[in-house]
């Protein structure tokens, strides 16, 4: 018993909370000075009970029959009595009556009931998983659901919101889960503590380009390859993930639309194909740029180039292109043109390459000699 106040048959009592059970509260009998009006052989002849009356928490209590002790009659846990309450005040009447006599009154008695420090503060549980993306800016804040101390004046009502702050720049690639352990304490002479494990997940954001195994790609194909034959193929990795890591194959659009035509890639693979016959492209080396696209809400983008040389593989003969100086059909020279006079040009046009394409010119007429003027044309 901590104090007591008795006025007009109204006691007041304080108490700890969770004392064991039966625990004395106060003196009813003695309190509340009810042996003044009666004398004290009356006094002794007087009985006490607990009313049972609604809105009170008689349940909780009980009183000596003839000692008008009262007692508690059951645990009494303040969190669950009064929650959050600053104040936390019972109410039970008591009667006290005159055996066999007619003496009765009845006595409100008030019980204050006192914190003790005897809840651990508790997260809602035990572990959370916050996501958070990465590149997020230095000083965000992350609210955390907050603990809550059912006792009271320990600063831990849940009113209170923890924030998680970013201190330092986040990079997926390099790190993409933290784990830390968040520990809650209450203000108590002895204080009591609460954990909750805290899994950050960094979230990937699109800042990584694809980038390509090689940055040039050299391949040799023959002149007589059949369209829709794969050539080579190119391939590119992107540290992100999700869609911003998937990679596309294109080639780029600016580039000669004769390269474009000639190949074709796989969109999905990088698989670079032929498309058309190259018997026109032999001994040509074709530049082709291939663009590697993720599929992040901004794509990111890289470039690698591939070499195609087409090599000549069938000998074909070559052809005159025959021009008259005269400009007829044939080719018409007076008997008396003096040696020296042209009577044609022609050029020799070869489609093969390298030795194949290499052309020499001769003339089986002793009236007629064959001048070269430049490589492959002659008069």
């Amino acid at each position: 018993m901590i104090s007591v106040t008795s006025q007009n048959k109204e006691l007041s009592y304080t108490i700890f909370e969770e004392r064991p059970v039966p625990d004395t509260v106060g003196n009813v009998a003695r309190d509340s000075n009810a042996s003044i009006p009666v004398g004290t052989d009356v006094f002794n002849t007087l009985r006490y009970r607990i009313l049972l009356q609604p809105d009170t928490n008689s349940k909780l209590f009980s009183v000596g029959n003839t000692t008008g002790i009262l007692l508690t009659a059951a645990r009494i846990d303040r969190e669950s009595l009064c929650h959050f309450s600053e104040k936390c005040r019972l109410l039970v009447y008591v009667a006290i009556q005159q055996n066999n006599g007619p003496f009765f009154i009845t006595v409100k008695v008030n019980v204050n009931v006192r914190d003790i420090n005897d809840n651990d503060p508790q997260f809602p549980q035990a572990s959370m998983t916050v996501p958070i993306r990465e590149n997020s800016a230095i000083g965000v804040t992350i609210d955390i659901t907050p603990a809550v101390d059912l006792d009271v004046s320990r600063d831990l009502d849940g009113s209170l919101v923890p924030n998680l702050i970013v201190n330092s720049q986040l990079d997926r690639e390099t790190k993409d889960f933290y784990s830390l352990v968040i520990q809650a304490v209450d203000g108590g002479v002895q204080p009591r503590s609460g954990v909750l494990t805290l899994n950050i997940t960094v979230e990937d954001d699109n800042d990584n380009p694809p980038v390509f195994e090689h940055s040039q790609y050299n391949v040799s194909v023959n002149e007589t390859l059949a369209p829709r034959s794969v050539i080579t193929s190119v391939l590119a990795s992107d540290r992100d993930i999700g869609f911003n890591g998937e990679v596309r194959y294109r080639f780029s659009s600016r580039q000669p639309e004769e390269n474009a035509n000639a190949f074709g890639i796989d969109e999905s693979t990088g698989e670079i194909m032929s498309m058309q016959d190259l018997t026109n492209l032999q001994g040509r080396t074709l530049r082709l740029i291939v663009e590697a696209v993720d599929r992040g809400a901004k794509p990111l983008k890289a470039q690698a180039v591939v070499n195609v040389y087409v090599a000549d593989a069938v000998n074909n003969p070559p052809s005159i292109r025959l021009t008259t100086i005269s400009g007829a059909n044939i080719s018409l020279v007076k008997e008396n043109a003096k040696p020296g006079y042209v009577v044609a040009h022609f050029i020799v046009v070869d489609v093969d390459s390298g030795t194949n394409g290499i052309v020499s010119c001769s003339s089986s007429r002793g009236n007629f000699a064959l001048q070269k003027l430049v490589e492959n044309e002659y008069k």
